[in-house]
């Protein structure tokens, strides 16, 4: 062969898968003692054929009859793809930053709701017919009467942090 230009490695390699060589090791020898070289183009301005420009993209869509031509050889599939995947970035990134605006608000606890604010000063009293004021309860469940009022007063001390008219209900932590 001639011994202008550069050495043709694919054509080696060619050349030896031909002849039988398996391993790395023979194709090292097999390049090093055959000589296949690239043409180069003459001075007279002759130039190679350059390879023709196709992208490297294999679609998977099959098309229909009625499709385009213009559509498939100017890769309207691909930049579609392309269009699909940049906007579910964009909204995967806006929920990133929707949910670190979220995170970095501190959330308000009973505790921190019931130091904010002070409880009523009165609770309102409940109407009762004349006849029943003398009445008492018909169930004791406390132990002592001091055990009553402390229940009471840690009742109505969390009852700001509750919902409801009377602050009986459950709680506020939104």
């Amino acid at each position: 062969c001639a011994k202008s230009g550069e050495k043709d490695f694919v054509a080696l390699n060619r050349e030896g898968v031909k002849s039988g060589l398996v391993t790395a090791k023979e194709h090292y020898q097999y390049r090093a003692t055959h000589d296949i070289r690239r043409l180069t183009p003459s001075k007279a301005g002759a130039r190679l054929a350059a390879p023709p420009k196709i992208p490297d993209i294999t679609f998977g869509v099959p098309t229909r009859p009625s499709t385009p031509i213009c559509d498939l050889l100017e890769h309207q599939y691909a930049q579609r793809w392309l269009h699909e995947q940049q906007a579910k970035e964009r909204a995967v990134l806006e929920r990133r930053k929707k949910r670190q605006a979220h995170l970095g608000r501190v959330t308000d606890t009973r505790t921190t709701i019931l130091r904010k604010s002070c409880p009523i000063a009165e609770p309102p009293s409940m109407w009762k017919l004349p006849r029943f004021q003398e009445v008492g309860p018909a169930l004791n469940t406390f132990r002592c009467p001091e055990a009553r009022k402390k229940a009471f007063s840690a009742h109505y001390s969390e009852s700001v942090a509750r919902r409801g008219h009377l602050g009986q209900g459950t709680y506020n932590l939104s």
